[in-house]
């Protein structure tokens, strides 16, 4: 397995939709013959992380850190941090998206193989929706690649594939 692609076992047993992000492309996908499944990316609630990044800015040095809160708490290796109030300024809060923000790109489309029939199990390299993959300490991860059944009219992601998926750290 390489990076976050979780599912490439099944790029060898199985046909791979294509995944494109420009009108231009998918024109001439369709111009071709071929079927697609156009996709309207949304947030994904669940891909929110459980708790907010704060912003700090040290009031001596003006430089910037960023934390999980105010009071000490441990981090890897026993290491604790903290920003008293008195040394650091709040910045901004942010809760933390681990997906694709839609302002990078708000659709996408899946270019159907022609060989494909409905009905018919298919890879794709990589997904335009945003999955949650897994959960590891305050992280969430997003799923890169997926399974899925072509319908004849519209790809449908086998989300239940991501239940077997755990990060070990």
């Amino acid at each position: 397995m390489s990076g976050r692609k979780s599912c490439e076992r099944f790029a060898n047993e199985l046909i791979s939709v294509i995944t494109v992000k420009d009108l231009n492309e998918l024109n001439k996908y369709i111009e071709l013959g071929y079927c697609y499944a156009y996709i309207k990316r949304e947030i994904n609630p669940e891909l929110y992380s459980d708790y907010e990044m704060l912003t700090f800015r040290n009031k001596k040095t003006g430089l910037f850190e960023t934390g999980m809160q105010r009071e000490p708490y441990g981090v890897q290796y026993g290491k604790t941090i903290s920003f008293p109030e008195n040394e650091w300024d709040l910045i901004q809060s942010v809760k933390l998206y681990e997906g694709i923000h839609p302002e990078c790109y708000d659709w996408g489309a899946y270019v159907i193989p022609k060989e494909v029939k409905p009905m018919q199990k298919v890879y794709i390299p990589e997904l335009i929706e945003d999955f949650l993959l897994t959960e590891f300490w305050y992280s969430k991860r997003r799923a890169f690649d997926g399974v899925g059944v072509w319908t004849g009219e519209s790809l449908e992601v086998d989300k239940s594939i991501f239940d077997s998926y755990y990060l070990i750290g």
